[in-house]
């Protein structure tokens, strides 16, 4: 179980668990165009609830203006899950 990773735990303590806009395209994560980082994690009945702070990177800043504009955006899990907005 997620809650049960230390790695994860540490990562996530630390502030280092960073979210971008979309997808790369060759897989490999790039953390010069993060936008997110993951603040908190808990889980709520059979949903892991994230909170996530928008960083004040270009990628960042753009997110907040588009979601500011009314856009909004899901999160994906990359194929480790499901995931959706609430």
């Amino acid at each position: 179980m997620i809650n049960d990773d230390i790695d994860y735990k540490s990562r996530l303590s630390r502030g280092v668990i960073l979210g971008s806009i979309g997808h790369p395209v060759d897989g490999n994560y790039d953390p010069r165009l993060s936008a997110t980082k993951l603040v908190e994690q808990w889980i709520e009945g059979d949903y892991v609830m994230i909170k996530r702070e928008i960083l004040p990177t270009p990628e960042g800043q753009l997110l907040l203006v588009l979601t500011q504009a009314g856009v909004e955006f899901g999160v994906s899990s990359r194929g480790a899950g499901t995931a959706k907005s609430l």
